[in-house]
C-alpha cells in the first residue's frame, strides 16, 4: 500500500509540473517581440490566437543569416514558423468550450488527488474511487480532444491563407498529445470498475 501510494503521489507531481510547463511555455512563446509584432496587425482577426506551421524549402539554395562569432554569412533553413490567421468566426466557439475542458480537468485532477487519499487509508475498491477516476479518465480525454480538433481546424484555414516566399507550407505543428497514453488511462479506469463489481459480487456472496 505504500508503494501505491508513493507512486500517486509521484504521478500527481508529474501531471502537476507538466501543465505547470504548458502554460509556462505558452507565456514565453506570446511574449516574443515577433509574436507582439504580428499580434499588433492581426488581433483584429485572431486576438492572442497564433498558428504554429510546419514548412519546407522548395529551393536547393538556403537562406543566410549572419554570425557574429565568425563575421559571415551562415546558411541556415527553418522548419517551423508562428503566424496569425484570420479564421471564421465560428471558430471562436472553442474558446469557452476549452476553458469549460479546462475547468473540468482540474476537477478532475482534484478527485485524482482524493482517489489517492482514500487508497492511503486502504479504501481502495469502492464505488467512489470508479467515480474518480473514470472521471479524470473521460474529461482528460475530452479536453485534448477539444484542443486537438481546434489546432487541426486552424492549420486548415492557415494552409489557405499563408504563403512564405522560398517555401511551402506543408502542415501544421504536431500537437502533443499521446492518443496511447490516454486510451490506457481509460482501459485501466474500466478494469478497474469491473473489478469493483466483481468484489461486491463476491462480498453478496459470502
Amino acid at each position: 500500500m505504500k508503494k501505491i501510494r508513493i507512486i500517486g503521489i509521484l504521478a500527481i507531481l508529474v501531471i502537476a509540473a507538466d501543465l505547470v510547463l504548458s502554460i509556462c511555455n505558452i507565456s514565453i512563446d506570446r511574449s516574443s517581440e515577433g509574436y507582439k509584432a504580428g499580434y499588433k496587425t492581426g488581433k483584429e482577426f485572431s486576438p492572442n490566437n497564433p498558428v504554429e506551421l510546419r514548412v519546407t524549402s522548395l529551393t536547393a539554395t538556403p537562406d543566410s543569416l549572419f554570425n557574429t562569432k565568425l563575421n559571415r554569412q551562415m546558411s541556415y533553413q527553418t522548419d517551423q514558423v508562428v503566424t496569425i490567421i484570420a479564421p471564421p468566426a465560428w471558430l471562436f466557439l472553442f474558446y469557452p468550450l476549452i476553458f469549460l475542458a479546462g475547468l473540468a480537468y482540474i476537477g478532475g485532477f482534484y478527485r485524482l488527488i482524493r482517489l489517492l487519499w482514500s487508497v492511503s487509508k486502504k479504501d481502495v475498491f469502492t464505488e467512489s474511487n470508479v467515480s474518480r477516476l473514470r472521471f479524470f479518465a473521460y474529461v482528460q480525454a475530452i479536453a485534448y480532444l477539444l484542443i486537438w480538433i481546434f489546432e487541426k481546424l486552424n492549420t486548415h484555414y492557415a494552409l489557405q491563407q499563408v504563403q512564405i516566399p522560398g517555401y511551402k507550407v506543408i502542415g501544421g505543428a504536431e500537437f502533443g498529445m499521446d492518443w496511447t497514453l490516454i486510451m490506457v488511462t481509460i482501459l485501466f479506469a474500466e478494469i478497474f470498475a469491473v473489478g469493483v463489481k466483481i468484489k461486491e459480487e463476491q462480498d453478496l456472496t459470502v
